[in-house]
């Protein structure tokens, strides 16, 4: 990880435990970005790098004019104090997805399909543009949805704090690695055959796509 990224992670643990200490909840205003460039002793440069990783995490929000706010602490968030490798991560996440595949099409329902379809709609549109970030956002959402279908709370609690930090560390090598439109065309087809499969109820075909998908992560992210 280069010095800046690095820097601006263990800013954004210090700030989280910040938030932890002092107890802030959903809402509450996080100090300026001068304050907090004072607080912490680094410039205001490293400050907004470990902003972007709490966003990317889904742990803080910020308003134009208004500043930034805690927007999720979640239990689990256990994760972000350590440096898991994109590899286990995408490996646990794969683990999870195929293992709950029986279930997903025993309690797949209409709703379930509907949301999946609206996010296939914005994949599409994505795809187009080959804009790999906003890709990597609605995949993530696609796979929370999947994972909902169970109707596990802690497994999604899980899954979703799995899917913030991922988030993050995806997005710090995307601006590294180069992308192209056939990957994004590709992508989009893998989550066209994993909703093909939902629908037709097939266990084979989905099981096939999502080994499809992991791969296509790992080959893209180079992990």
């Amino acid at each position: 990880m280069p010095r800046k990224q690095a820097k601006g992670k263990e800013v954004a643990n210090r700030i989280l435990n910040f938030i932890i200490s002092n107890g802030l909840k959903k809402g509450d205003k996080l100090p300026t970005e001068r304050e907090l460039s004072n607080m912490f002793g680094v410039s205001r440069l490293v400050i907004r790098e470990a902003m972007s990783f709490l966003k990317a995490m889904n742990v803080v929000e910020s308003h134009k004019g208004s500043g930034s706010f805690v927007k999720n602490v979640r239990p689990f968030l256990w994760l972000t104090r350590y440096d898991f490798s994109l590899k286990d991560l995408l490996e646990a996440r794969e683990l999870i997805d195929v293992a709950i595949v029986p279930m997903v099409m025993e309690r797949c329902a209409p709703r379930h399909l509907k949301k999946l379809r609206s996010i296939l709609a914005k994949y599409r549109n994505a795809a187009e543009k080959v804009d790999m970030e906003d890709l990597i956002s609605i995949d993530l959402e696609f796979h929370e949805v999947f994972v909902s279908i169970v109707g596990n709370e802690v497994l999604s609690s899980v899954v979703k704090s799995m899917t913030a930090y991922m988030k993050s560390k995806m997005f710090h090598i995307l601006r590294r690695v180069p992308c192209h439109i056939g990957h994004a065309h590709d992508s989009y087809a893998i989550h066209k055959q994993l909703l093909d499969a939902l629908e037709c109820r097939s266990s084979g075909m989905l099981m096939l796509a999502l080994r499809k998908h992991y791969d296509k992560y790992r080959e893209v992210l180079c992990v």
